[in-house]
């Protein structure tokens, strides 16, 4: 498989591949839905070049969802 270690994650969350697994993530999905009224906690995001598991620059993209809601975000890489 192309998504390496991840790979053993699809029976939990669904295939990226299989659209028809990860219907309805996106109700639930901050990265998918990001929206939330009143005051957001500080985040601390962590990623590495190397993790298998969250491609970095979805860390990344999901920290400027957040920042754009005026959450304080913290991105460590």
């Amino acid at each position: 498989s192309h998504w390496g270690f991840a790979q053993i994650y699809t029976s939990e969350y669904g295939s990226p591949d299989d659209p028809q697994s990860t219907l309805g993530i996106e109700d639930y999905s901050p990265q998918h839905y990001p929206t939330h009224r009143g005051s957001l906690p500080t985040f601390l995001l962590q990623t590495a070049q190397n993790d298998e598991r969250v491609w970095p620059e979805h860390s990344r993209q999901f920290a400027k969802k957040l920042e754009k809601l005026k959450a304080q975000v913290y991105l460590a890489e």
